[in-house]
């Protein structure tokens, strides 16, 4: 995103700081690292922001798009063919219902497989949300980048019994997604780190946090959430 954007919200950042995590509930969350801003900004947002970026993934997604949620700099904007979202230096479009990611000049997609297209797209403030059969997957734009998620409101089908549920995402563009810990990197053909995928959070419909991971097989980005005895709808965020 552009210098003068990320000064907008350099300073509220800095003053958000740490008070806000216990009060906000935690998402996954596909962004860059902040750009350097294009103008004199003072030490104490520098300090601010750099703690704000040293803090787990799930807090910073959290922080970004609650930031963003009134601002008209982080909107859904309309295109040509769809919605365009944009943060932290991380582009989504939405054209025919799928989304398509840019990560600086990488393109990436992560697209939902085993699954109809999505049959309704709709934008809010810095989110946009597509509405397929079960399964609602959402994304906000913030500072710190694009947050996704998805509500399911019942067992898919496909999931056999006694099995976790998975989500299976086919990943496109030019870059290679590796485990990272509990979280996904994207690296680009210089071996250089573009963009990070993690903060996963699992809640059922009765508030139970139920365990979850992230991996890379085949090529694809599986979300794994244990819902045994867990209560539909299920939200991953």
């Amino acid at each position: 995103m552009p210098g003068t954007r990320l000064l907008d919200v350099r300073a509220a950042l800095a003053a958000l700081g740490l008070a806000m995590l216990a009060a906000l509930a935690v998402a996954v969350v596909t962004h860059l690292p902040l750009p350097a801003a294009s103008g004199p900004a003072t030490h104490t947002s520098d300090t601010g922001l750099s703690r704000l970026q040293s803090l787990p993934l799930q807090a910073q997604s959290v922080i970004s798009s609650t930031i963003a949620a009134d601002s008209a700099a982080f909107a859904a904007r309309r295109t040509a063919s769809g919605w365009g979202l944009s943060g932290g230096g991380v582009r989504a479009h939405f054209r025919g219902g799928e989304p398509n990611l840019t990560a600086g000049s990488n393109a990436l997609s992560l697209s939902l497989t085993g699954v109809p297209r999505a049959s309704s797209v709709a934008a809010h403030g810095n989110r946009v949300t597509l509405t397929r059969p079960g399964i609602r997957e959402w994304y906000a734009a913030g500072p710190l980048g694009i947050e996704q998620g998805f509500t399911l409101a019942r067992r898919p089908a496909s999931v056999a019994s006694g099995n976790a549920l998975t989500l299976s995402l086919a990943v496109g563009g030019g870059l290679r997604a590796r485990t990272a810990g509990s979280n996904i990197n994207f690296i680009g053909s210089r071996g250089d780190l573009v963009a990070r995928y993690g903060g996963l959070s699992a809640v059922d419909a009765r508030g139970r946090h139920l365990p979850g991971t992230l991996s890379v097989a085949g090529g694809r980005v599986l979300i794994t959430v244990n819902d045994g005895g867990a209560q539909y709808p299920i939200t991953i965020d």
